[in-house]
């Protein structure tokens, strides 16, 4: 087991459009895929994972994958709980004031499970600062000039995760995972 963890919190799946759920999966299918060559790869798991994501994923061969799957919504997990993890949890979001700066093991970042068009500001920056819970984005406008936004697809924030866990290098990370379209420093 990996000692990187990530948490995909899928509660807002109830509030997505289908062809939106269906790209979640999509990204989520692409993360597992990216995750399986990682030097170091993450411990993945998905919560709020039920009713139609669930359904979708399995169709997309999801109950093959080497994840951990969890109805209950992460908040409510007793593990999560009762073993005092809450104060490792890093919600990462793209509205965080925080800039993140390094990754350690002890980490354990969640990632909403949250595609919309057009995007909606502060949803997962709302519901983690409701839970307690401490935020950051990823520092893609250190290294990008012109950037209109910086939400990501899961499975790009993946990438730079996994991609910096090797090298240490957010220039490097985020070059690495980022279209070569973009307009970098």
């Amino acid at each position: 087991m990996s000692e990187y963890k990530i948490i995909f919190d899928l509660e807002f799946v109830e509030i997505m459009k289908e062809r939106e759920m269906k790209s979640l999966v999509l990204q989520l299918s692409y993360s597992y895929g990216l995750n399986r060559h990682l030097k170091f790869p993450f411990n993945f798991n998905l919560f709020s994972f039920k009713n139609s994501i669930k359904f979708e994923a399995e169709k997309m061969g999801g109950k093959f994958w080497q994840m951990n799957f969890h109805e209950e919504n992460f908040y409510e997990n007793e593990e999560i709980i009762s073993n005092n993890q809450w104060k490792n949890l890093i919600y990462l979001s793209p509205d965080s004031p925080n800039i993140l700066k390094e990754v350690n093991k002890e980490n354990v970042f969640i990632i909403g499970g949250f595609v919309d068009k057009p995007v909606s500001k502060n949803r997962t920056l709302s519901k983690a600062n409701s839970l307690g819970i401490i935020t950051a984005k990823l520092p893609i406008e250190d290294y990008v000039d012109d950037i209109r936004s910086c939400v990501l697809n899961v499975n790009t924030v993946v990438e730079i995760l996994g991609n910096f866990i090797e090298s240490g290098d957010w220039n490097h990370s985020i070059k690495k995972a980022l279209p070569k379209r973009m307009n970098f420093k």
